[in-house]
């Protein structure tokens, strides 16, 4: 790729070089994983033991394959739901209601500000034992007893990343859809 320089020249631009400010942080990461990941910890102290048997453990044990499981099996539901819910939205902001644009944008720039913390423990007073759910289908007679379940379970966790992870979705697919032509929406 080339750019224009003062006397119209072209100056060539390097390419592969966007990517070096994160090398410190990168190296600092790989550094102190493999350096702990050989050392064993006992009797609340780590104590060096260069060997492979926290990999094979970690490659060959049921409890780690289980974990790995269910993270990927939540991630990638909450990936569907994130994009579920976050492109139709964006597609309604970007081009059913072009005129209210900035201030559906704009709520959705908000959510941002509330914090993580607060949004956990507002589901937590939706998802628990007292919570809205419980307390609306014991008052309708649905269930006798609260569905302690709803709190610790993966569909909590889910629900409670998407409620995050939903804003953070719509403000690139926003960038992305306001280069699109209302022409070729037609055609």
């Amino acid at each position: 790729m080339s750019v224009m320089a003062g006397a119209g020249r072209p100056v060539r631009r390097r390419r592969g070089w966007g990517a070096l400010p994160l090398a410190p942080a990168s190296v600092d990461v790989v550094v102190s994983f493999e350096t702990i990941s050989f050392f064993a910890f006992r009797n609340l102290t780590w104590i060096p033991d260069l060997n492979l048997d926290n990999y094979v453990k970690a490659l060959t044990d049921p409890g780690f394959r289980t974990i790995v499981l269910r993270t990927v099996s939540i991630a990638l539901a909450v990936t569907v739901s994130v994009l579920l819910i976050a492109y139709p939205f964006t597609y309604v902001i970007t081009f059913v209601f072009p005129r209210r644009r900035q201030w559906l944008y704009f709520l959705v720039l908000v959510t941002l500000f509330g914090s993580y913390l607060v949004r956990i423990y507002a589901w937590r007073t939706i998802l628990g034992a007292e919570g809205v759910i419980n307390e609306t289908l014991l008052a309708v007679g649905l269930i006798g007893e609260p569905i302690r379940e709803l709190l610790n379970s993966p569909l909590a966790v889910g629900i409670a990343l998407t409620n995050f992870l939903v804003p953070l979705a719509v403000l690139p697919i926003h960038a992305a859809m306001q280069n699109v032509s209302p022409g070729l929406l037609e055609a």
